[in-house]
Formats: C-alpha cells, structure tokens, sequence
C-alpha cells in the first residue's frame, strides 16, 4: 500500500508514530542513514517497555540498527514537545531522604494521613492544591546546579544518547532530524564550568515550570552570560490533586513527575535537516 509523503496523512488521522514508521520503512531511512547498506525493516515500539518510538532493525538478523523517537508539533514556532516524563525520579528521591526534594516529601506524607483520618470534602482538596503548588514551587526555587546538572544528564542524556530524533511539524508538513547526540545541551552538562539556574519564563509563568539557563564564558569578550538552553522543567501531579487524595472517579493515585521539554524549537532547526 502506498502512503502520501505530503503531511496529510496526519490530518486523517493516522497517528504520528504510526506514520513515522511508514515513511522510515517505505524513504526516509534511505535518505537520512546512507551508512545503511543492507536490507532493513522499520518497527514501531513504544509504550513504557522502550524510551524510542520505533527501531529500523537488520532485516535478516533482527539487529537494531537505528532507535528512533518520534516527536510531533501543531506550530513551529510555538510549544513544546517532551524529552522525559518520569514519576520514579521523585519516588526515588524521596527513598535517599533528599533534602532537594524535602517540600514535596512532606505533601506526599501529609496526603497519605490526610486520606487516612480526614474526610475529603471539596474545601480540602482546594487547600491541599495550594499545598502542591507551595511545595513545587519551593523545590524548583532550592534546585543548585549540580542538582539541574545531575537530572538532565540521568533523566535526559543518558536515555537519549543513541537516539536519532525526528519532528513533525503540522503547520508545514517539515519533519526535522537531528541525532540526539548534536543537542546543545549535552556540551553544557559536560562542561564543569558551567552553572545552572532555573528562571520563571515570565512573572505570569506556572509555579511548576522553570526555564533552564546556563552561566557560561564568552569566548569573545571573556565574560560570563546567561543563555538560555531551550529546556524547561515542570513539577506536576501526574493525576492531579484529588486523586492524590483518593476522591478522584477515574484515577486512584497521583504521583509527582519530573519532565524535561523543548522549549525553544528554533535552536534545534539550526541543527537539523529538513524533509517532506
């Protein structure tokens, strides 16, 4: 069966991973790995088994020989798209007794004792709201660099390292790739000269979101600027506060989550290399 190569087959519908292991199994491997010389079959995966989206294996061994991660935008120019979205970096946290992390481990207490001898009406689940937001906002605020360090290579580098990264962007019908391993911030981690903050966006901005700066030497002038590395760190609930406190009608359990976005794309167009 042949599929349209011009970007409308994600307006009828077929979803973008689905898609993507389409097109890498009928062009796109051909175009973008020329190092590919034997035959080869395009395989979606995903799920919570795997970090990539799809796979490009040795048709005859079944080797990987490409991981693939399949990103999609509505608008270039604006929005995000995730690198990492984890609820066992706090669960772990929380286990070694990280003082980082202490705002939060105090909530997840208060919840379970809430729930135990409290009845949960509306007036409580809105106080413990104000209760997350406190707590995230404290920890984002107590994050040092060597913290911010330590996340994004654990969370974000170490999973994507071999990773070869496509993005659809709907408003053009462009797919964009780039290997992960080009991605500015990987050279910022390594450099230990290099400090981390975190920075509202705006006064405006979410007090569970954080953009990621980076202090570094300009190798022109010789003096230290903030730039800003296109990486935003959210804390949030993954079910919400009502779950959390067990009167949620569709989710039983709610758990913090540490996510890594993109946030500036067009730093990363510099980088990649654009196909249809």
């Amino acid at each position: 069966m042949a599929f349209l190569c011009n970007g409308s087959n994600h307006r009828t519908g077929i979803k973008n991973e689905v898609y993507m292991t389409q097109r890498f199994g009928q062009d796109l491997t051909n175009k973008i790995f020329p190092d590919i010389t034997t035959e080869f079959i395009a395989e979606q995966r995903g799920g919570t088994a795997y970090k990539e989206d799809g796979v490009i294996l040795d048709k005859v061994t079944g080797a990987v020989l490409k991981r693939l991660s399949y990103k999609k935008k509505e608008k270039t120019k604006s929005g995000t798209f995730d690198w990492v979205n984890t609820t066992s970096y706090i669960t772990e946290e929380k286990k070694k007794g990280s003082k980082s992390i202490q705002a939060l481990s105090d909530v997840i207490d208060l919840a379970k004792t809430t729930k135990q001898t409290s009845v949960v009406t509306d007036e409580v689940v809105e106080q413990f709201r104000h209760k997350v937001h406190q707590a995230t906002e404290v920890t984002l605020n107590n994050f040092e660099s060597d913290d911010i360090r330590s996340m994004i290579k654990t969370l974000m580098i170490d999973s994507n390292k071999d990773i070869h990264v496509t993005v659809t962007t709907l408003d053009t019908d462009n797919i964009y790739y780039f290997p992960f391993s080009d991605h500015n911030i990987i050279n910022l981690v390594e450099d230990a000269n290099v400090e981390f903050t975190l920075r509202k966006k705006s006064k405006k901005a979410s007090c569970d979101s954080r953009t990621v700066m980076a202090s570094i030497i300009d190798p022109v002038t010789g003096l230290t600027k903030m730039i800003d590395t296109g990486i935003r760190i959210r804390l949030h609930l993954n079910n919400g506060v009502s779950a959390m406190l067990g009167v949620s009608n569709t989710n039983p359990t709610s758990v913090f989550c540490v996510k890594f976005q993109q946030d500036n794309f067009q730093e990363i167009i510099k980088i990649a290399k654009i196909y249809q």
